[in-house]
């Protein structure tokens, strides 16, 4: 699940996205993460991950 944040508030909920940048490139805009983590499914994996929430500046994206 995504969110778009405008002007430093929540304004939508987004939704049918890929994220279109390096790993590289989310490192380096990384600025935070949730202290909760949860379950996250993959569609290509079998087996779920643990997750927390993270705030990334600048992603790229693309329509999915």
């Amino acid at each position: 699940m995504a969110f778009l944040v405008r002007n430093g508030k929540l304004s939508a909920r987004v939704r049918g996205l890929r994220i279109a940048d390096s790993f590289k490139a989310l490192l380096r805009n990384f600025v935070d993460s949730s202290r909760e983590a949860r379950q996250v499914y993959w569609w290509d994996s079998p087996l779920p991950g643990t997750a927390p929430y993270v705030l990334i500046r600048d992603l790229n994206i693309s329509k999915g």
